[in-house]
């Protein structure tokens, strides 16, 4: 009877919370002649609108992160920024500093009215740097309310703008929590300091979903070679999974090079559990020391 009842709590608040969440993704990819490509002299944006499939019951929390970019190294930068948000819809814009050249954009979101999930961005222009072994941007986010239980948080890169063309290294990283908080690490290289950071951060009950890490051999088959290069990272997860979420976490380029990163990932559910495959791919122009996205699952 006791295994019943347990049973039955999961799969109203899986159930709950799977039906209130909701995420896709976007490409978009930019002509020779677009102005993100040129115009460099000035900062530009763009916005964008797009319409859920169908309406929340109320106004929901959207996460836009990053899981694809394709930037020149001269003053690479992009970020995404929601700016408003309905029932049905919501816009948002890409943003690209002075100097940036931006060829293409892979964005995800997600849009939750789910009890047991929060969602937030820390966001700072000219970001303080501790220079304690690796240099280090902490900050935190705090959320319009708390949640009960056992709780975790998962981030994702949303925008990010450097300072010079050296090499450019963005990890983002939790390293505290309470019931309305989270607390960052995000590590940089000293010789380039970003000048922006939006990170996202998704809080969440722990009995509402889960999280996964994928990442990149060091100085593996992106960092290596001629041509477009991918690696594939596989994990498994011990059930099967309403949907998934994922987004860019971690990426450290070369210098003086494009900086191209694109993440994909696919799950195949069998009996007991799914197995995620994350690709990540660059091309020739592009070296990678290391890269990692982050899953989050319902």
């Amino acid at each position: 009877m006791k295994a019943i009842q347990l049973l039955l709590v999961f799969l109203i608040i899986y159930g709950a919370t799977s039906q209130a969440t909701r995420a896709g993704t976007r490409t978009v990819t930019y002509a020779a002649n677009h102005a993100f490509r040129n115009n460099t002299a000035t900062a530009r944006s763009i916005s964008y609108n797009l319409n859920f499939p169908a309406a929340f019951p109320s106004v929901p929390q959207v996460a836009l992160v990053l899981a694809g970019i394709d930037v020149d190294y001269r003053a690479a930068g992009v970020s995404l920024e929601v700016t408003s948000v309905t029932r049905t819809n919501f816009t948002y814009q890409i943003r690209v500093p002075a100097g940036a050249r931006l060829s293409a954009v892979k964005l995800y979101w997600l849009a939750t009215v789910s009890t047991s999930i929060n969602v937030g961005y820390f966001k700072q222009t000219n970001p303080q740097v501790a220079d304690i072994g690796v240099p280090t941007i902490s900050g935190s986010v705090t959320f319009s309310r708390s949640l009960s239980g056992q709780v975790n948080a998962v981030p994702f890169i949303s925008g990010f703008y450097f300072r010079n063309n050296s090499a450019a290294r963005l990890t983002a990283e939790v390293n505290g929590l309470s019931p309305n908080s989270a607390s960052l690490d995000i590590f940089v290289n000293a010789n380039n300091r970003p000048s922006y950071v939006n990170i996202a951060v998704i809080h969440y009950r722990t009995t509402a979903g889960g999280q996964l890490n994928f990442q990149t051999t060091l100085n593996g088959p992106l960092a290596q070679g001629s041509g477009p290069r991918s690696q594939i990272v596989t994990r498994s997860l011990p059930r099967k999974s309403y949907f998934l979420f994922y987004g860019i976490s971690s990426f450290n380029f070369v210098g003086a090079r494009n900086y191209r990163l694109f993440e994909s990932v696919t799950a195949t559910n069998t009996t007991n559990a799914t197995n995620i495959n994350a690709n990540f791919s660059t091309d020739g122009n592009t070296r990678i020391i290391q890269a990692a996205g982050n899953v989050f699952y319902i």
